[in-house]
């Protein structure tokens, strides 16, 4: 629709509208590459995923030494190493 209209009404058959036209035109449109999209999502499943990794082997070391029967001492030592 041209810009001329934009903010009057006009009347369509029966209806009356009020078109409102942006001012945003094609050369002012920022693209966006996909590849960066696709990267983006591929690097936070990654993380997500070494975070996890990082957790369980944390998890499965302390059940390997009984780190809950240790006294703090030995919880100190082991959080340190």
């Amino acid at each position: 629709m041209a810009k001329t209209v934009s903010k009057t009404t006009v009347t369509v058959g029966p209806t009356s509208i009020v078109p409102i036209c942006m001012n945003e035109t094609a050369d002012d449109a920022v693209p966006e590459n996909a590849q960066d999209d696709i990267a983006a999502g591929a690097k936070s499943s990654a993380e997500e995923a070494l975070t996890s990794y990082k957790a369980n082997l944390l998890k499965d070391a302390k059940a390997a030494v009984n780190y809950d029967d240790m006294t703090d001492a030995d919880k100190t030592k082991f959080d340190e190493a």
